[in-house]
């Protein structure tokens, strides 16, 4: 695509500080900002030591439009490391943006600070004999306002001191911020430019609140502002920030506004904020014409697309995204089933329409969805475009399997229709060839399922599995491996007449696996010693509470099937709406032939390094193999496992066992040609995929070539999976799940970057 980048903006600030809540302003001004400007931010300072070991790194700015500081390092006074900051701008010419406390960081280089004359003025005759032509590092000289002392906090009313410049032209006049700490200037550099002042009740003056002014190579945007969340979270103050990036940048018109291709995008985050787009605009659409107008205006604009197709993706990866400032449109408003076929057992459906939604309408009708996954929420689009499924030995278990027919618009705008043996190349597609606007599905008659389950000791599991899953018409295992233990649960069709109204609740009980465990919040799980999770995953296998509430069922829990294999959850009920329950999965599918090595291995790891599965344990399906070329099945049959592990808010550490987690990943995905789900993996683990996972990649890479050629609905993850672009690594990438470790520095002050306790070829972080 022909489509601007967005800016690449290093934003380095401090979690750990007393006087400022920098977790809180990392949200609201990353999204704030971006709101105003096309901007990407790598986060570094979770922990204060990758910050200021960042900040050592000679010529770390490099790679970036933009570096933003915001960070409170007051007491800091290595003059090598303030001199390295400064290089970056005065040097290199990467531009800068101050923030508030970046002006009280280093404030020993003040000449003003009281208490550090004397230190101060042997520094300065040690550094000139050190450094006979390079200027002292004042910090003050870099900011450009020498600052030492504030107002009690209060509200402040900053006025425009310059109307005509290109930075305040279209910000407004008067800035007024509820709460916020007046900095004093004591010293203004000559150069500086004015923007706000401020006037101090307490001093009697007017202080500057914003400024800019050139250091050596490369401009710097200050401002004072923004101690407290009611000033990072005002609007006025986001743009006035986002106006600031882009005037250091050079992409602010005369005007006062942003160049067009750089328009603010509209940050829009799946169904449990664990993946947010930023696209420009998000549009709809209610017809396949109106579908055709936006795509067709995006291939005018050279403009990235991408679509969902419920109001809120139901899909934990990438693949959703569009480009950072392209287009994101929403179909949820087609949601229709358009024609059941009942001679022929085919049903004519529009792409919004949800799971759910279509089994209740086949269910009145007689008929059933044979397949569906365990959170019945998702819209058939999504779901066969990911590879969504259920567990079965006996049929097929991935809904991309039932289709039978599919039109899309292609990357020109055209209409294509697929049938037959074309559906093999287009069924799992992420979202890569097109905008599917019609689906047609095998259903069958409607039938009823009775549960079971049953939980042993897992001591011989691997010579048994295989046969306790192929005895049902439906089974998967819960696998305890940290506490020796396993639970199959299952269901087996039976007589249509068998009494029976029961249903799938999973996602609506009081009791079900996910709040049980939510009842002790996943940050103690996290926090607390090892045992506390390995009881709790003791405590699921041996006392296994079934996702099932048994109606009018006098044998064991018997319903319909649409009731039986899946159900969904309103929004505001669901556990992920709750902060204390929410987990992140990691899943892959491989051959069944290697299940028996595969669980060999895992008990090695775990023998090395002990570790838990609190949740569902290492929950694995299965599924008959398939011809769907980018299907998790392809080829033959599989198994899939699939850890759900309780998440960290905002990765400031790494949750309890991930090491151990990532190692299994690693070597499912290296030593047995392990398939990442489409919808539930972070970046890092599908980077590196291609023929030997999918025998027909070069022939799916073909076929989007001619669907798709000017790369319309492509996006940062699939270049980093095609090896196109490379993933950046920064201080604590792996904690933010955006890279996989290959130094200690990618994982965080607190860990170190070290080879699997088996799998030695994996890279995992470890606490030191």
């Amino acid at each position: 695509m022909g489509s601007t980048r967005p800016l690449q903006a290093l934003y380095i600030t401090s979690y750990e500080n007393a006087w400022h809540d920098y977790e809180r302003q990392q949200q609201d001004l990353i999204d704030g900002v971006s709101r105003f400007i096309n901007i990407e931010f790598d986060l570094v300072g979770k922990d204060n030591r990758d910050s200021l070991q960042l900040l050592e790194r000679p010529e770390f700015a490099l790679g970036y439009d933009v570096v933003l500081y915001n960070m409170c390092f007051a007491d800091a006074f290595d003059l090598e490391r303030i001199d390295n900051i400064i290089s970056q701008t005065r040097e290199l010419g990467v531009p800068a943006v101050l923030l508030h406390c970046a002006m009280h960081s280093f404030q020993q280089t003040s000449p003003r600070y009281p208490e550090h004359q004397l230190e101060l003025a042997s520094a300065e005759y040690e550094w000139r004999e050190r450094h006979p032509n390079t200027e002292f590092p004042y910090w003050w000289r870099f900011t450009g306002v020498d600052t030492l002392t504030h107002d009690w906090a209060r509200g402040v009313v900053a006025k425009r001191s310059s109307p005509d410049h290109p930075l305040t032209k279209m910000l407004p006049e008067v800035l007024e911020v509820e709460r916020d700490e007046l900095y004093r200037n004591l010293q203004v550099l000559e150069g500086v430019k004015p923007l706000y002042s401020a006037f101090s009740p307490e001093s009697e003056r007017e202080h500057l609140v914003a400024w800019t002014h050139t250091v050596g190579a490369g401009r710097v945007f200050a401002t004072t502002l923004g101690h407290d969340h009611r000033a990072t979270q005002h609007p006025a103050y986001q743009q006035l920030i986002a106006h600031g990036v882009a005037f250091v940048t050079g992409t602010l018109n005369e005007s006062g506004w942003p160049r067009p291709e750089l328009q603010g995008t509209t940050p829009t985050d799946n169904y449990q904020a664990t993946v947010t787009c930023q696209p420009s605009d998000v549009v709809y659409a209610t017809s396949v014409e109106e579908a055709q107008t936006q795509v067709a205006r995006a291939y005018e604009e050279s403009r990235p697309l991408k679509v969902i197709s419920v109001p809120r993706s139901n899909s934990n990866s990438g693949f959703i995204c569009p480009e950072q400032g392209g287009l994101l449109l929403n179909m949820s408003a087609m949601n229709k089933v358009l024609e059941l076929n009942v001679e022929e057992g085919l049903v004519r459906v529009q792409p919004g329409v949800k799971a759910t939604e279509l089994s209740q309408y086949l269910h009145e009708r007689g008929f059933a969805i044979p397949m569906m996954p365990d959170y019945t929420g998702v819209s058939v689009a999504g779901a066969l475009a990911t590879g969504a499924h259920h567990s079965s030995l006996r049929r097929s278990s991935n809904m991309a399997d039932m289709l039978r027919a599919m039109t899309i618009i292609d990357g020109t705008g055209e209409l294509r229709r697929f049938e037959g043996e074309e559906l093999d190349a287009v069924a799992v597609h992420l979202g890569m060839l097109g905008v599917v606007v019609e689906l047609t599905l095998a259903v069958e008659p409607q039938f009823k399922l009775l549960y079971g389950s049953e939980q042993g000791s897992d001591e011989g599991l691997e010579e048994r599995i295989t046969e306790l899953v192929k005895a049902h018409d439906y089974g998967r295992v819960m696998w305890f491996a940290g506490n020796q233990r396993y639970v199959l649960d299952y269901y087996d069709r039976v007589d249509p007449e068998t009494p029976g109204r029961s249903r799938h609740n999973l996602w609506t009980s009081s009791g079900s696996v996910f709040r049980v465990v939510g009842d002790l919040p996943y940050r103690v799980l996290n926090r607390a010693p090892l045992r506390v999770q390995c009881d709790s995953a003791q405590l699921r296998s041996r006392v296994w509470l079934p996702p099932i509430q048994s109606i009018d069922s006098s044998e064991g829990p018997v319903g319909w099937s649409h009731e039986m294999l899946g159900s969904a959850c309103e929004p505001g009920t669901c556990p992920w709406d709750f902060d204390s329950v929410r987990s992140r999965t990691m899943e892959a599918s491989f051959p069944l032939r290697y299940l028996d090595a595969w669980m060999s291995d895992v008990r090695a790891i775990l023998s090395e390094r002990r570790a838990c599965f609190p949740i569902l344990g290492i929950y694995l399906r299965f599924s008959k193999g398939s011809d769907r070329w980018l299907g998790f099945n392809h080829g033959e049959d599989v198994v899939s496992f699939e850890i759900h592990i309780p998440k960290v808010a905002n990765e400031t550490y790494q949750e309890r066992s991930a090491d151990v987690y990532d190692e299994l990943m690693q070597m499912t995905l290296s030593q047995y040609q392990g398939r990442p789900h489409w919808g539930k993996n972070s970046t890092p683990i599908f980077v590196g995929l291609g023929e030997r996972q999918y025998p027909r990649w070069a022939d799916f890479i073909e076929l989007k070539r001619a669907l798709d050629p000017a790369g319309l609905f492509e996006n940062q993850l699939w270049r980093q999976m095609s090896g196109e672009e490379g993933v950046r690594s920064y201080p604590g990438c792996s904690l933010s799940r955006d890279c996989v470790c290959s130094t200690d520095s990618d994982c965080g002050a607190r860990y170190t970057c070290e080879p699997g306790g088996v799998f030695t070829q994996a890279r995992v972080c470890r606490e030191r």
